[in-house]
This record gives structure tokens, sequence and C-alpha cells, in this order.
């Protein structure tokens, strides 16, 4: 097979003539940023309510943003915490940080629960066979009337009751007769029962 040869200039086929240049089409506005960026909570998170440092990089810095929450429920998540903001007309420096998660925290869930949690473990879980209240901590319920009512039976478990009232009725609303403590007297066979605080039906 004979070799072949690279053609020379001579074989190349002539340039077509320039076309006269175009001017080319302006944009009306210049193009902006994404108004939308992941973000971390800075270290350390401390700023008035409803605002916080937050960085949109390692390098950026965003002090002072609105953070959205839903009315009634409020958090001041960690430092490392995760998020998206949005720039309003895409201005980094009026942005708006819509949501806030920790994947270091987040709990494991079946399909249609909620719950209501933080970094301690603390929680309120309504699973799917009821609602689950757990805490390591102290947990304190305060209200001018507590009322409790169970259908069918109530447990309460634990070391130690104390039960501080002035007023204690066993039975029921109406409940009048004294009852009697260990060092009541007896008297003709009786315990003469001398309690004021606690009384039965």
């Amino acid at each position: 097979m004979p070799p072949t040869s690279s053609p020379s200039l001579f074989d190349l086929p002539e340039p077509e003539p320039e076309k006269p240049a175009v001017e080319p089409v302006r944009p009306v506005a210049a193009p902006v940023a994404s108004p939308v960026a992941a973000i971390k909570a800075s270290e350390p998170v401390a700023a008035p309510a409803g605002t916080t440092g937050y960085s949109a990089s390692s390098i950026e810095v965003l002090e002072g943003l609105e953070r959205m929450m839903d009315y009634g429920l409020s958090s001041r998540p960690l430092p490392g915490a995760e998020g998206l903001i949005v720039s309003v007309a895409g201005s980094r420096g009026n942005g708006v940080v819509l949501a806030l998660g920790d994947r270091r925290y987040r709990m494991a869930l079946e399909e249609g629960e909620v719950a209501l949690h933080d970094d301690l473990g603390q929680v309120v879980h309504l699973t799917r066979e009821g609602i689950r209240i757990a805490s390591s901590l102290r947990v304190e319920i305060e209200a001018p009337e507590i009322s409790l009512s169970a259908g069918t039976e109530m447990t309460l478990a634990s070391p130690k009751i104390v039960l501080a009232s002035e007023d204690l009725r066993l039975g029921g609303e109406g409940a009048t007769v004294a009852v009697a403590r260990h060092d009541d007297a007896v008297v003709a066979g009786k315990v003469v029962a001398t309690s004021t605080t606690v009384k039965s039906t």
C-alpha cells in the first residue's frame, strides 16, 4: 500500500471571505447569582431572637440574617446545623433562612410519625401505637388546673412519690371522712382519725 502524504498548502481549500462583524445582543439586565444557597450555622451562634450568623461557604459569614420559623415553634440550632438561605433579589446581604436541620441528631421515624426532639435525647414522639414522652432530665408541668383522665387504668411507678397538698381527697370531690394516719390513737377498738388534709369517701 503506497504511503499517504499530508496535503500541501496548495491543496487546501481557499478560506471563505470573512463575514461582517455582528454586534452581540445585550441582555436587558445582568444575570444574578443563584438566589438559593446551602448554609451552615457558624460557631458560636449568638444573636438576638430571630437572627443568627450563618456561613454560606468556608470563607463567607453572613451575620444577622432573618430566620423564618413557624408560629408557636421556636428553636436555636447548634453550631454545624445545615439549611437553606434565599437571597431576596439575588442580594447576599438580603438573605432569609428558610429551614435548618441537623443530621447528627436526626431521628429514625416510621411513615406518618412526628417527633419533637433535641440533641440531649429529649423527645415527644407521636408513634403508630401512641405518644411517647422521654427525657433524662427533669420534667415540669405548671398550670392553674391539671386534669388527668384514663379510660381503663393509670399507673404511677417511682421509687418515691411525694404528694404535697393541704386538701387531698380520695374517692372524689365529695370526700369528707378523715383518713387515719399511722400514729392515730385507737379508742375502743377503733382508730381515731385526726387527719385534716386527707379525706376519703
